[in-house]
């Protein structure tokens, strides 16, 4: 389905409520504007819920662009948080900007709002709030997914540079640590990973050092340790999932060096890299986005200021970059959300390049395989580390 084609159909429905699950970059906001604009011709009074304030600015200037300046004085904003605030009237439409956020408390709420219409915008509803808007509100959904649009010339089709590397197995420049709770008895004794079963009985506080690989597959073996056992137990469940996500940020950790190397070679490209956390993205030289420093990279790198920046959560919704033609993924994430979103900050420019490197052998090579299924395979290449000063013949 074209755009077009969507735009008719969803403004020709008859329905009072709706989902609207576009990829990122797709339009929702416009097209929101655009039913509100033949629900309601004169002033009516409009909520729309954002994950954060720092998104009023976006969607202020979304009205503007489009020409619906005459709701504004009648727009109220509130966060998914304040949602509570807002049942002492009711409303003409409500939007749910990133609606994927609509919490279980969110919903509970929602029994005392008050509204005429809803629409739910996002790239990445599941089923649960499928269901919760069809069977609830009988609200009427309209999807299309990221390949689709592609493939129907909506957005472009980008081009992936995969950079396989090694987990290095040579050098001990790693540490596992056992038994390192605060009050656990004894000195600390220090082992090499090959004396590391001699101490599996060991009770005293413990440091193993080892190869990164070593490192790698030891926390490997304990994830899945917790997951047979989370099976049964929500709390084993727990920490499999939070040693799983711990585990795939240690290897966005290992890539330092890689990400300085594609930085200078991309120093004349509009790029973005995607950090694992505020400390990283501090280390690789780049201007910051994230919640300790702020957004004000963000503006210069959209005034054109500067070429580059880093970013730690900030800009996976409701973000607009200007002229972003490289994401370089130092951070794969196995939430299909957060990479559609993530990736959907690049789709934004014409000939958007999606960069990941990434470990063989490791998570990150199976999260590969399931990104990469979706997007056009003559435009994925492969490219060794070595050869990085060839990258830009393939921008």
């Amino acid at each position: 389905m074209t755009r077009e084609e969507l735009t008719r159909a969803f403004l020709s429905s008859k329905t009072n409520n709706f989902v609207l699950q576009l990829p990122t970059s797709y339009g929702k906001s416009k097209l929101a504007l655009q039913k509100i604009e033949q629900w309601y011709h004169e002033k009516c009074n409009i909520l729309i819920v954002i994950p954060r304030n720092v998104l009023i600015n976006n969607w202020k200037e979304e009205i503007v662009k489009w020409k619906y300046n005459k709701y504004l004085p009648n727009v109220t904003f509130t966060t998914y948080v304040s949602l509570h605030k807002h049942c002492d009237k009711v409303w003409d439409a409500v939007i749910f900007d990133e609606g994927h956020h609509l919490s279980e408390r969110c919903r509970t709420i929602m029994t005392g709002l008050r509204f005429k219409h809803i629409i739910a915008l996002s790239a990445t509803l599941n089923k649960d709030l499928l269901f919760y808007f069809t069977h609830t509100f009988k609200a009427e959904v309209f999807h299309i997914r990221v390949k689709d649009a592609i493939d129907a010339d909506v957005l472009p089709d980008p081009k992936i540079i995969l950079i396989p590397l090694d987990l290095n197995n040579r050098i001990d420049n790693q540490v596992i640590e056992k038994n390192m709770k605060k009050g656990a008895l004894g000195s600390v004794k220090i082992i090499p990973f090959s004396e590391k079963w001699k101490y599996r009985s060991y009770k005293g506080p413990l440091k193993i050092t080892c190869t990164p690989r070593q490192y790698y597959n030891d926390v490997s073996n304990l994830i899945e340790w917790y997951k047979e056992r989370g099976k049964h137990n929500a709390i084993m469940k727990n920490m499999w999932l939070h040693k799983a996500g711990e585990r795939l940020k240690w290897l966005a950790l290992q890539k330092e060096l890689i990400v300085k190397d594609l930085l200078k070679e991309l120093r004349n490209f509009r790029t973005l890299v995607y950090c694992p956390s505020i400390e990283d993205s501090l280390k690789i030289g780049s201007p910051c986005i994230n919640s300790k420093v702020g957004t004000k990279s963000l503006a210069l790198f959209n005034e054109k200021k500067i070429k580059h920046i880093a970013a730690v959560g900030m800009l996976d919704e409701g973000s607009n970059l200007v002229e972003c033609k490289v994401g370089i993924f130092k951070m794969i994430n196995s939430s299909d959300r957060l990479t559609i979103q993530r990736i959907g900050r690049i789709m934004r420019h014409k000939s958007p390049v999606l960069i990941f490197p990434y470990f063989v052998n490791t998570r990150e090579q199976e999260i590969m395989e399931e990104i990469t299924k979706d997007y056009n395979p003559e435009l994925i290449v492969k490219l060794s580390p070595s050869l990085l000063t060839n990258i830009k013949k393939w921008l």
